[in-house]
């Protein structure tokens, strides 16, 4: 999820999504579902979160990285 600015960019597990996107909108003031994805088990979706997370703090700290 991202903010009307498209400045911040949240990465989370839920097995609710609906509920995730409300609290959002609310503690981060997040209006914007960007991407999500459906995962077989919480061992791979815990997975993939740290892993979009890392990359995300590797483009908030160098803007000229860009992913292919």
């Amino acid at each position: 999820m991202t903010n009307k600015r498209n400045t911040v960019l949240y990465a989370c597990v839920t097995s609710n999504l609906i509920k995730r996107i409300y609290e959002h909108k609310i503690r981060f003031e997040c209006h914007k579902l960007v991407y999500y994805e459906v995962s077989n088990s919480i061992e791979e979706a815990i997975k993939r979160e740290k892993y979009l997370s890392k990359i995300n703090q590797v483009l908030s700290l160098n803007k000229s990285v860009f992913l292919v």
